[in-house]
């Protein structure tokens, strides 16, 4: 570790525990503004898409929308200073804050009697251990709480609420199974088929062949990722050519280290047209579960990964066909594409009704309800 990089971390903390705090202080002096939603993330220079389902139903109901998006990681220091400080003096008076990440500035300050701070969070259901209790989550720099603030965090499901407290070092009582707002869209037959739609266009060549989106999720930390599986996945899409179309979408940590996607399209719009997803230790298996199709959980170093971060559950209880060879692999994705389940329908649907009951396309409705309610109280 270099002593360029540790002087950085000691004056980011500086800002976050001096600065961002005081600016915080001296606007929160004015009255908040009702009506006034911020959408705020320190990972994406547009919307994330954890965020649009809900930024679009407030849109339509007329709300006093700002946006305060970065991307901390590629911004300069100076870029990201400015941003934080735009973001508290709008934050000190607004009524609704959405976040769908850990965005630091957000629990800097001691938040304000009047407004909600909304954690909609990026994945759904409890696979791997993350926050607090994975120690490669957390910056050992980073001594604050990024969450403390949320009066609000939406899970997937009832057996989650008790994970994702303790993971994020927060109340019980903040978090609650209302579903995860962006899934609402999988059930949403227009959106769907217009997926599919441009899909095809931007990929004529997968025309007639089975398509297989491969997912997977980064080792070690944000700062030092590593994939794994890569070799053995080249080798079967080789192997497959022929008639299977292989769509790569690595974790976001790896945007510029292997080339140039196939196509532009997000990994929630993807699985639309997929017909089996392979991925990992990644959350994303939930979500394409909503779509009741297959999945195969390719891990080759699944034994070290069970020891070292962990999980939440038995992963060999995930319904997917699991596989840690380049032969184990290209066998299962040719059962799935026969059109075969790695189990019956019926225990499939247990495992998504166990980790996804409230995603069933009616979450962000009931998320409105809760802030509403809670506004009124």
């Amino acid at each position: 570790m270099n002593v360029k990089f540790i002087l950085r971390q000691y004056v980011k903390t500086a800002v976050n525990r001096v600065f961002l705090p005081i600016v915080y202080k001296l606007y929160s002096r004015r009255p908040v503004r009702r009506g006034t939603v911020i959408f705020a993330d320190g990972h994406h220079r547009e919307l994330p898409y954890s965020m649009a389902h809900m930024y679009d139903c407030l849109k339509a109901k007329g709300m006093n929308i700002e946006l305060h998006l970065s991307d901390f990681g590629r911004d300069s220091y100076v870029q990201s200073v400015k941003a934080m400080l735009r973001f508290m003096k709008s934050y000190a008076t607004a009524e609704y804050v959405f976040l769908c990440d850990y965005y630091v500035p957000a629990g800097s300050c001691s938040r304000r009697d009047g407004t909600q701070v909304i954690q909609l969070w990026h994945a759904c259901g409890a696979l791997k251990r993350f926050g607090y209790d994975a120690a490669d989550d957390m910056s050992s720099f980073y001594k604050g709480n990024s969450m403390k603030n949320c009066t609000l965090v939406t899970v997937s499901a009832k057996l989650c609420e008790p994970v994702y407290a303790k993971a994020l070092g927060i109340s019980e009582c903040a978090v609650k199974a209302l579903g995860v707002s962006r899934t609402d869209r999988y059930f949403d037959e227009a959106y769907r088929a217009d997926c599919v739609r441009r899909f095809f266009e931007d990929c004529p060549q997968a025309k007639g062949k089975r398509i297989v989106l491969w997912a997977p999720t980064f080792r070690g930390n944000a700062g030092n990722p590593r994939l794994e599986g890569a070799e053995a996945i080249n080798e079967v899409q080789k192997r497959l050519e022929n008639d299977y179309f292989f769509v790569k979408k690595l974790h976001p940590h790896f945007a510029d280290s292997y080339g140039e996607p196939v196509t532009s399209m997000l990994t929630e719009e993807v699985m639309a047209a997929a017909d089996v997803l392979v991925t990992d230790y990644s959350s994303v298996l939930f979500d394409f579960m909503a779509y009741k199709k297959p999945v195969v959980l390719f891990a080759p170093d699944g034994a070290a990964y069970a020891s070292g971060r962990g999980f939440y559950l038995d992963y060999a209880s995930i319904p997917a066909f699991h596989a840690k060879t380049a032969d184990a692999l290209m066998e299962a994705l040719e059962c799935a594409c026969a059109g075969r389940m790695a189990v019956s329908e019926t225990e499939y649907d247990a495992f998504y009704n166990k980790y996804m009951a409230q995603c069933d396309g009616h979450a962000t409705e009931r998320i409105i309800q809760e802030v509403m309610k809670n506004g009124r109280n």
